[in-house]
């Protein structure tokens, strides 16, 4: 049967007739072998990739050490390991990868307070602190939840009780605070003592925002009367490009992999966790179902997603295999979260 298939490296009879077969990194085209691009797979390569022939070599970004395919951030300072700070309903904590409690004094008591970021070159952390008579943005040392601090109110703005997220642009210290309730995206300098707001039209319901400042772009979740989107701008709020405009529905949690500039946003109708390149192209669906019902916040981290489910009050992880490892449980209500590691501010290209 296979004397008539004319292969050029191996052929195996089959029910339907000889195929042929090639060797790894190869792929058959007619009778003949031909190179396989194996960089247009997902997950080749933690990062970049090269297509060779027969092969491919993987490459990281600066910041990063190669370990094979993968790609380990490295720390400021180098010995320190990762870490999760999250917000819950009533309380702001930073705990290992692994789930444990950094230390004794890296718990605090605040009431349900969603709004979180850090600078990681001042080691601090920022929330929105809430209580009966009055919302403060709030100082942290990250090292010791004991030394904090009331940070001016941003100008011409008192109602940071509305405020549904803030974002640190930790190249020129800019705020940025989305707030829900007036449906605006306001941005404040260093100081918060200049602050104007910079989209307001088209902005129904805004959930998320992530910022990318290394290539200078903002990206936002809304939904509401008009139909739900993902929309990506510049850090001014000037040119506006819908990212994600179909098969989307309750668009929440929003990170960036910065080492890619790709994109990834949780949709709790939809249970979905999706990615999409910074520029709108090739969208995939990461992880869908019962699993990644109702989660909130997310980050990214090497290779890793980190998420907080309201189904059952979790912290959890998934990694490149879509395993899913459950970091911390039986919390109160978590909200937003961040891994704490230079990486995940890395300095601007």
């Amino acid at each position: 049967m296979c004397k008539n298939a004319h292969c050029s490296h191996d052929c195996r009879p089959t029910a339907d007739g000889p195929v042929c077969f090639c060797p790894e990194g190869r792929r058959p085209e007619g009778g003949n072998c031909v190179d396989t691009d194996e960089c247009q797979l997902d997950n080749t390569c933690a990062q970049m990739c090269t297509n060779t022939v027969g092969s491919f070599l993987c490459s990281c970004v600066s910041g990063y050490q190669k370990d094979g395919q993968n790609c380990i951030a490295i720390n400021v300072p180098q010995s320190e390991k990762p870490s999760i700070i999250f917000s819950t309903l009533n309380t702001v904590q930073r705990i290992t990868l692994e789930g444990n409690p950094w230390s004794n004094t890296t718990q605090l008591k605040s009431l349900n307070s969603h709004a979180l970021d850090f600078s990681h070159r001042n080691r601090t952390l920022y929330y929105i602190h809430q209580n009966l008579t009055k919302s403060a943005l709030m100082g942290i040392n990250i090292d010791n939840f004991n030394d904090r601090w009331e940070l001016p109110s941003p100008s011409a703005y008192g109602k940071l009780s509305q405020v549904q997220q803030i974002a640190l642009d930790w190249v020129s210290e800019n705020w940025y605070l989305l707030d829900d309730n007036q449906e605006i995206i306001l941005l404040c300098n260093k100081n918060l003592d200049k602050c104007k707001v910079i989209i307001e039209k088209n902005l129904d319901k805004p959930k998320s925002l992530a910022l990318d400042p290394t290539i200078g772009y903002m990206y936002f979740s809304r939904w509401g009367n008009s139909p739900p989107v993902i929309e990506r701008c510049q850090m001014d709020g000037s040119n506006r490009v819908a990212l994600i405009d179909y098969k989307i529905v309750f668009p929440y949690g929003i990170t960036v992999d910065y080492s890619t500039s790709q994109v990834y946003w949780l949709d709790t109708f939809l249970d979905m966790i999706e990615k999409i390149d910074f520029d709108g192209k090739n969208r995939r669906t990461i992880k869908q179902g019962p699993i990644v019902q109702n989660l909130y916040g997310i980050s990214y981290f090497e290779r890793d997603l980190y998420v907080s489910s309201w189904k059952d009050n979790t912290i959890f992880k998934i990694d490149t295999k879509l395993q899913t490892e459950t970091i911390v449980e039986k919390i109160s209500r978590p909200y937003y979260l961040h891994v704490f590691h230079r990486q995940r501010q890395p300095d601007g290209k």
